[in-house]
């Protein structure tokens, strides 16, 4: 069988869940069957890692929302380089991507649909806006791939056909897994992985910190990653007098390492497509609190593989937290049982194996005419 070309376009400032799913897939991806490439909009840390992984990567300059002059280049591109699927990831590159194929018979377009594009925007406007916009173009795409079955019922509500859909599961690599490190400090950690953005619902946990303080005692809580929420969490933990308990930790490089000083991750996310982060620090074995909401009520049994919580409610969470810290037997079978489960239904192999098969059939035409 001729190899079949894969493009993927994306944000090549990406640093969320997208990122390092596109990087884990591609890193693995069966190199006798495919010939896998990036299109970045624009530069970026995803560019960097990209190509430290020897990855072919084209970078597109990019100057925001709606510039036009990225269609000629990126259509350029996409003719001289004939992919036979342009795999498409975020709101902006489904948009450029979709439009960009249009004339381009031999290029069919599949667009992974990472999120809820409504709440990936602080302004609500910008989310109705995306959502109508990606909703338009959504004929022009002959497979998506949905990282829950959340995000399955979303795609069919948008109205696009059950056919067209196929329901993958982000994953990891298991051999990712040993990077760990002495505990840094003597007091409980209660950690979270992912960008500082309002969606992730992280107000919610500074504000739960000082009922756990009073009830249980000192705890630090650290946050792994960066965004534009920062300054904002930052102010709050100053108001109520904690800030000498936050710690912010920027975006790094190894993240199951930070993940490993973890004694309970929280993610009181307002939303999530499926929650990567969640999953990796399942993967690690660390006892998880989690908004119930969205994909991430897949992942995780409550009280099983883990708690699930009522979003936007910081007493909810406080007690949540002071429940696990007050029991490190329950603690410690959640974390075990979590880390079982993510083992065994977020693998890698499955991840590769069913996104391989739609390559295959989407290039055949066979997705959608069934």
């Amino acid at each position: 069988m001729e190899k079949i070309r894969v493009a993927h376009l994306i944000g090549g400032g990406d640093v969320g869940g997208a990122k390092q799913h596109l990087l884990t897939l591609l890193s693995h991806l069966n190199s006798n069957k495919f010939i896998p490439s990036i299109i970045a909009l624009g530069d970026g840390i995803l560019v960097k890692e990209a190509k430290d992984l020897n990855i072919k990567t084209h970078v597109m300059p990019y100057k925001g929302v709606l510039w036009w002059k990225v269609l000629k280049p990126l259509k350029e591109i996409i003719r001289q380089e004939k992919p036979d699927i342009l795999h498409t990831h975020g709101v902006r590159a489904n948009f450029y991507g979709r439009v960009s194929c249009l004339g381009e018979r031999k290029t069919r377009v599949i667009t992974t649909v990472h999120s809820i594009p409504f709440y990936d925007y602080s302004n609500p406007l910008w989310g109705v806006a995306a959502t109508l916009v990606d909703t338009a173009t959504s004929k022009m795409v002959d497979s998506f791939v949905a990282v829950s079955k959340a995000v399955l019922n979303h795609l069919l509500k948008r109205g696009v056909p059950l056919s067209k859909i196929e329901v993958i599961y982000n994953a990891i690599d298991e051999t990712d897994l040993t990077s760990t490190s002495e505990k840094t400090v003597s007091i409980p950690v209660i950690g979270t992985v992912g960008r500082l953005v309002k969606v992730k619902g992280h107000v919610y946990l500074v504000e739960a910190i000082p009922a756990v303080m009073k009830k249980y005692g000192p705890v630090e809580v650290r946050f792994i990653g960066d965004g534009p929420s920062k300054e904002y969490l930052v102010s709050v933990a100053r108001k109520l007098n904690i800030q000498e308990q936050v710690v912010f930790t920027g975006r790094v490089k190894d993240v199951y390492k930070e993940i490993s000083q973890f004694t309970i991750g929280v993610f009181p996310s307002l939303m999530e497509g499926m929650g990567l982060a969640v999953i990796e620090t399942m993967a690690m074995g660390i006892p998880i609190i989690a908004s119930r909401v969205g994909g991430i009520e897949e992942v995780v049994a409550h009280e099983k593989t883990g708690l699930l919580v009522e979003r936007k409610n910081p007493a909810v969470l406080a007690d949540s937290i002071i429940n696990l810290l007050e029991n490190e037997s329950f603690r410690q079978r959640l974390g075990q049982e979590g880390r079982k489960q993510v083992l065994l239904r977020f693998n890698l192999n499955h991840m590769l194996e069913r996104t391989e098969w739609l390559y295959i059939k989407t290039k055949e035409g066979v997705m959608g005419n069934e």
